[in-house]
């Protein structure tokens, strides 16, 4: 479902564990600060409320969504979004992975009225 090249990896807390280069450029950040920053620190807040649940629920969401992240300058990087858990051995859920592409906004309401299923 994911590739390491587009993905961050994201723990039960939102805490970043992994970030690709990819979705560090994405987001103006240095890939070696990556790890520990929260993955909020990366969302518009009208979209944290949804990601938190969605992160908290522990279950795939595998149709992308669209989310707005927020660039370390604050510019708005809009992307498509793919969730999967990661489970440990016992079952529970050690955090989530997200595959992130480039949205394209041209031509795309849903874009460009910010609507998050």
């Amino acid at each position: 479902m994911t590739s390491p090249k587009n993905s961050v990896v994201i723990d039960r807390n939102g805490k970043v564990v992994f970030a690709s280069c990819f979705f560090c450029d994405l987001v103006h950040i240095d890939i070696k600060n990556s790890a520990g920053k929260s993955f909020f620190d990366f969302i518009f807040p009208e979209d944290a409320e949804v990601v938190k649940a969605r992160l908290a629920a522990g279950k795939p969401h595998l149709s992308p969504f669209l989310l707005k992240l927020k660039s370390n300058d604050g510019t708005p990087v809009w992307t498509e979004f793919q969730i999967a858990p990661i489970r440990t051995e016992s079952g529970g859920v050690y955090a989530m992975t997200a595959a992130v592409t480039l949205a394209s906004c041209s031509g795309n309401p849903q874009a460009q009225t910010h609507a998050l299923p």
